[in-house]
């Protein structure tokens, strides 16, 4: 190799190298621009976010007295599909994607805290013209043993992150393992709900495994019911003592609070949206087409 062509050659690796490295400025430069403008959205979100003149309001309303809030138990003619608690990003993107696939209206019992890390997800479900219902900030179960002004106020900012998120205040309440007292049913009343709602039938997802499975959960459903989807394991501990204020410029941070079912030696390789589908096919083969509230 001649002298020049060696020189041509260590020009090319050296040119080929800066493209590289200018490459990777730009990209980088890209990402912290964005995540900039991504970190400021979400904290001129937040202060929306504490909800302190709703949570104020409802108090007044429930110290004053309120009815308490209608319990829906069932829709005559017609199966409506209820998912109790949101699934991750991925997972939610494909269950809205088979929803598509046949047709069929839900309504999502979303966590105050898991919407507001995930607003693109928020989005997708609202343009794709499902229902959304408030599913307390953390998906508490048992929120009837809640103390009523701590009940108020996850309600209360429920509401105002699916509000802020989607333009659309949710009309219905849902808690997992929840017994609908009176109490509780005046808080939610209080907090801007009107009504709870009580599924006849609860599928759990994680526990299908297959097709066959999927078939034999759809065999006893039929119109008239509300079917709860329950897409992870509901937050199970309660409040021992009164937790300081939420920081949610912090939110950003924290992972989806719905504790799913970990993966085990025998844990399916379906996919939550896969479960969906096999259910829905077996529906329709019934003549069965859910739908939302």
């Amino acid at each position: 190799m001649t002298s020049e062509k060696k020189l041509k050659l260590g020009l090319s690796v050296v040119l080929c190298l800066l493209c590289v490295l200018i490459g990777r400025f730009l990209y980088q430069f890209y990402t912290d621009v964005k995540n900039v403008g991504t970190t400021k959205e979400m904290q001129d979100l937040s202060a929306a976010y504490q909800a302190d003149k709703e949570i104020e309001t409802a108090l007044t309303v429930l110290q004053r007295g309120t009815t308490p809030a209608d319990v829906i138990s069932s829709r005559p003619g017609r199966l409506v599909l209820v998912f109790d608690g949101l699934p991750g990003r991925a997972d939610t993107d494909r269950i809205l994607k088979v929803l598509k696939q046949h047709d069929v209206k839900a309504v999502f019992f979303v966590e105050g805290q898991n919407a507001a890390n995930e607003p693109e997800i928020m989005d997708h479900i609202r343009k794709a013209g499902h229902q959304i219902g408030n599913y307390t900030f953390y998906g508490s179960s048992h929120a009837e043993q809640l103390p009523q002004e701590d009940l108020v106020t996850q309600l209360c900012r429920t509401q105002k992150i699916l509000a802020t998120l989607t333009e659309f205040e949710p009309d219905y309440f849902r808690a997992p393992q929840t017994q609908f007292t009176p109490d509780l049913l005046k808080a939610v009343r209080a907090a801007g709900l009107k009504a709870a709602v009580q599924p006849g039938t609860i599928v759990n997802l994680w526990q299908i495994r297959s097709k066959a499975d999927a078939e034999k959960a759809a065999a006893p459903l039929q119109a008239g019911m509300i079917v709860a989807l329950e897409t992870g394991k509901p937050v199970t501990e309660l409040p021992k003592k009164r937790k300081p204020a939420i920081d949610y410029n912090k939110l950003i941070d924290h992972k989806p609070t719905v504790k799913d079912h970990a993966a085990g030696g025998n844990e399916p390789d379906l996919k939550l949206s896969e479960k969906v589908d096999f259910l829905l096919t077996a529906l329709e083969a019934r003549g069965i087409k859910p739908t939302g509230l």
